[in-house]
């Protein structure tokens, strides 16, 4: 009886640079890298940060078979899934290193993805503003006197509790209002425009929602 080797599927690894991911160089270094890896290639890591919208764009319109997703979001601890292509044939993703901000694609939101995986990430949310927007809306509240800005002894380091923020904002949305009504008029609006197809949700090392400090 002989057996015919069976060979792994071949992963691509790609560096992207998120923020700075908007500047035409850095999206020409990403098109180089790129034009080395097959079209199809079904399991792709994406590295180093998560990518931006322009970076998104570019991913997209390269790879058409992409099956298997990690994503390791690197020092820059963000998440940004606001481009992820819904083109791709999403099996399996995995966000890793993601700090304190929202999921908003419909891989995540609408349940399309069958296999999550939320590995060595901290408070990653499902609605309500990102961390900046928050952190802005704070920073406004503070210059127009309405907040006091909290700082270290000498008052040259501010410090922003990000869980407070968002608390702040649970309590304004919430409070005064029908809870059961409300419950049901969210249930409506966040019904799924696809039937749900997540099955397995892992969590690795995950902590609590947004939990997570700032200091500037």
């Amino acid at each position: 009886m002989s057996f015919r080797q069976i060979r792994p599927f071949p992963r691509a690894v790609v560096e992207v640079c998120g923020p700075r991911g908007q500047e035409p160089g850095v999206l020409k270094d990403l098109q180089l890298q790129l034009d080395r890896i097959p079209k199809d290639v079904e399991w792709l890591t994406v590295d180093n940060d998560t990518p931006s919208n322009s970076e998104w764009d570019l991913l997209g319109s390269h790879f058409t078979s992409v099956k298997d997703l990690h994503i390791d979001a690197g020092w820059n601890e963000k998440w940004n899934d606001e481009k992820l292509p819904l083109h791709w044939p999403l099996d399996r993703l995995v966000i890793s290193s993601s700090i304190a901000d929202v999921c908003r694609s419909p891989w995540i939101q609408e349940g399309r993805v069958r296999h999550l995986v939320l590995a060595l990430t901290s408070g990653l949310g499902f609605e309500g503003p990102t961390v900046e927007e928050l952190q802005q809306a704070h920073d406004e509240k503070i210059k127009s006197e309405e907040k006091k800005a909290q700082k270290l002894e000498g008052g040259k380091i501010t410090i922003t509790y990000i869980p407070d923020l968002v608390h702040e904002w649970m309590k304004e949305k919430y409070s005064g209002i029908d809870q059961e009504q409300e419950t049901k008029k969210e249930m409506e609006e966040m019904e799924p425009k696809v039937e749900a197809k997540t099955e397995e949700t892992e969590l690795k090392q995950t902590t609590a929602p947004f939990f997570a400090t700032l200091f500037h």
